[in-house]
């Protein structure tokens, strides 16, 4: 008999994460609260003490909760993040993220919005080991009616480039 694999699983002042993989944490945010910049530091420290960089991240949005201005600018700013597997299935949440997605940060993020969380799973086991280099897909969800207009979907792939850190935009038909 194979014994189960157990995942350690850390409590926090706003929510939990816990240790899928050595490098791979879910997160999970209990429902109403708002993220500050103290909550994200938390956050932070709780990531670096208990994963392996570069850091996975599969964001579980099964709860509603809101974010300070602050900590929007904050969040998974932290060296050696690298891809972020958000999963909700609510269509406000998919454009709040996307919204978040687009703010100004010190290093782009690697994102991509799922509605299953075996696909985004599967994803994140495609990006072990990889830095975030690029904010991938990020106006492309797993929904229906989260594109605008069917005609006009679009993918947008932000490319970090060269030692300076330019960043290239290029938008492309989904697909």
């Amino acid at each position: 008999m194979t014994p189960m694999s157990t995942f350690q699983t850390t409590r926090l002042t706003f929510g939990e994460m816990t240790l899928l993989e050595d490098d791979l944490v879910e997160v999970v945010v209990d429902d109403g609260i708002e993220m500050d910049v103290d909550m994200v530091r938390e956050y932070h420290r709780t990531l670096t003490s208990i994963a392996k960089p570069p850091f996975r991240l599969l964001v579980n949005k099964r709860n509603r909760y809101s974010y300070t201005f602050e900590a929007q600018l904050g969040l998974v700013d932290i060296p050696n993040m690298g891809a972020i597997a958000v999963l909700s299935r609510r269509l406000e949440t998919i454009r709040t993220t996307r919204a978040l997605a687009t703010l100004p940060r010190v290093r782009p993020w690697h994102l991509r919005i799922f509605q299953d969380r075996r696909v985004a799973l599967m994803w994140l086991a495609r990006h072990k080991g990889g830095y975030a280099c690029a904010l991938d897909s990020f106006l492309t969800a797993e929904h229906p009616s989260a594109s605008a207009a069917p005609s006009q979907s679009r993918r947008l792939s932000t490319v970090t480039t060269g030692r300076t850190g330019s960043v290239r935009s290029a938008a492309r038909p989904s697909g």
